[in-house]
């Protein structure tokens, strides 16, 4: 056991010294592109209160107007009735920025019925290569599995953290992209039956390689709030290597990160994370089908999948940092212009 032990803490100590190192050599060798100026005149567009404003109608805080009728959003879980409001939600948000949304009916098998959701996808056609796509990837509903007798048909589910952070990224980045050209395409994409088994992101997935969709690479945003009084952390970039990057050699969607920080200031820094392993999170999917994909987010805070899943132990700071690095990265990979 001891033995076993002295193992495992080798390699953690070897991981975690490679981290540091990569991230350091990475911003020691980033220089200012021509894409700076304009990169940086986004990131100055996401702004606290906006991203505050999404996330408190998401989380049931604050009710939101719909055809002149309020509502509030008690629940994401996908067997709750409210899912459909944060559908609507999402979808009247889209249509806001001057978007065209596609919603895709699926289903999946649960116990010895079908239970149906959708995905949700709105799009910015590229200039000079309409026919291949960056994906800003968010999953919309929520769970408080972690509460005991959680009933899932009527509790309250905020899901502030996980959940309703990765929305609130997409909708704002959306917002702001929409005035903007870039060469490549851009989709935004919220799933629908991530915790029931990953579902929306596996449709997804498994329908753009069947259908011959060039997708260049896929940004999951998850978990992007930790806790008001936490200690800063560093935004983790999770990403895997497909047989093809390493540990040793990152791959160039995960790498944009680091070059973007190097480029621009923010308040946090990010970090690479090699991940062998399969994780419970969309993203998961597109590796299972071999999309380029990484997971960006904290996954900090304690009250994830409780009830204390709330606005109020959201750090805003942190989420508005990590959303201009994501938009600078998805800019950058895309070729921003005017």
């Amino acid at each position: 056991m001891i033995r076993k032990l002295s193992y495992l803490l080798l390699g953690a100590l070897f991981i975690g010294f490679f981290i540091v190192n990569l991230s350091s050599f990475s911003e020691g060798q980033s220089q200012e592109t021509g894409l700076t100026p304009v990169l940086n005149e986004i990131i100055q567009q996401v702004k606290k209160e906006d991203l505050e404003k999404h996330l408190r109608i998401l989380t049931g805080a604050d009710p939101f107007t719909l055809n002149g009728v309020e509502y509030r959003i008690t629940s994401r879980n996908t067997f709750h009735p409210d899912i459909q409001l944060a559908v609507e939600y999402i979808v009247n948000s889209l249509e806001s920025s001057g978007y065209s949304v596609e919603k895709t009916p699926l289903s999946f098998d649960y116990a010895v019925k079908k239970v149906a959701f959708e995905n949700l996808t709105a799009q910015i056609t590229g200039d000079l290569y309409p026919d291949e796509f960056y994906i800003l990837v968010a999953n919309y509903d929520s769970c408080a599995g972690l509460e005991k007798n959680y009933d899932p048909l009527t509790d309250p589910t905020p899901g502030a953290d996980d959940g309703a952070t990765g929305i609130t990224v997409v909708l704002a980045l959306a917002k702001i992209f929409k005035n903007y050209h870039f060469n490549y395409s851009i989709e935004f994409l919220f799933t629908g039956g991530h915790e029931q088994g990953l579902w929306g992101g596996r449709y997804y997935a498994m329908d753009a390689v069947e259908t011959g969709k060039k997708i260049k690479g896929a940004i999951y945003s998850q978990r992007l709030g930790p806790e008001p009084k936490a200690k800063r952390s560093k935004l983790k970039i999770i990403y895997n290597n497909h047989g093809k990057w390493s540990v040793f050699d990152p791959s160039p969607l995960a790498r944009t990160f680091l070059e973007v920080n190097g480029d621009l200031t923010f308040g946090i820094k990010p970090i690479l994370i090699f991940s062998p392993q399969q994780i419970a999170a969309d993203f998961i999917a597109f590796w299972e089908w071999g999309i380029p994909a990484v997971v960006v987010g904290d996954f900090s805070n304690s009250n994830y999948h409780t009830f204390k899943d709330k606005p109020e132990n959201i750090d805003f700071d942190f989420l508005t940092e990590a959303t201009r690095i994501i938009g600078a990265a998805a800019a950058y990979l895309a070729e921003v212009g005017k």
